[in-house]
Order: C-alpha cells, then structure tokens, then sequence
C-alpha cells in the first residue's frame, strides 16, 4: 500500500530530532480529526465557501507532510468550488477527507510504532 504522508520535509525541518517528529506528529493527529468534522458539517449544510475555507486552512500541514496527492485535489476544490456541480464537489470533499482519514491512520500508526 502507498503511504500518503512523505516524513522527508518533517525530518529535515526537525533535523533528525525525534521528539520534534513526534511533536509535530501529535499535531496533524489532533487537528486533522477535528477540521474533517467541520469540513462533514459545512458540506452537510451545503456550505460551499465554508468548505473552500477550511480545505484551505489545512494547506500547510498537508504540504509540510508531502501529502502532494491531497494538495492536487484540494486545489482543484479551491480552484473549482462555486462552478462545479454539487454533487461533483460533495464527491471530491469526500474523497478528500477519505485520503484524510488515511493518513491519520498512517501517523497513529508511526507514533505507535515509534518507527521515527
């Protein structure tokens, strides 16, 4: 299986430091679930800007942890957001979040192991 989450920017801006890695790691663990929730209540309200804006706010974790596959679609969600049709946009939303969903497993998964 390939892995979403890329730890070369992570180990290079924490030099090498694991407990750095970790810090940063129980951050994306912590604020992933939590954005995936509201992004799930403005989609379920049709919120279309409030789900551009909070996809938007996750930009720099998902580029700090290389996750270049999420980045494409949320730019294409941030680029697409008022013309696309609902129901396209409610599909790409939740593939976004499934990818999400991922790669939170995928940090459980490095923090419990401690594989860092």
């Amino acid at each position: 299986m390939d892995t979403l989450i890329d730890l070369q920017n992570l180990k290079l801006v924490s030099r090498g430091n694991k407990d750095r890695m970790e810090k940063y790691l129980r951050q994306f663990a912590s604020l992933i679930p939590e954005r995936t929730e509201m992004i799930r209540a403005a989609l379920d309200s049709e919120d279309r800007a409030q789900v551009r804006q909070l996809i938007h706010k996750m930009s720099p974790q998902l580029q700090f942890f290389g996750m270049d596959e999420v980045v494409e679609l949320k730019n294409q969600l941030e680029m697409g957001y008022l013309k696309m049709d609902f129901q396209d946009l409610k599909k790409m939303v939740n593939h976004l979040l499934e990818q999400l969903a991922q790669a939170l497993v995928e940090v459980n998964q490095l923090l419990t192991d401690n594989k860092l």
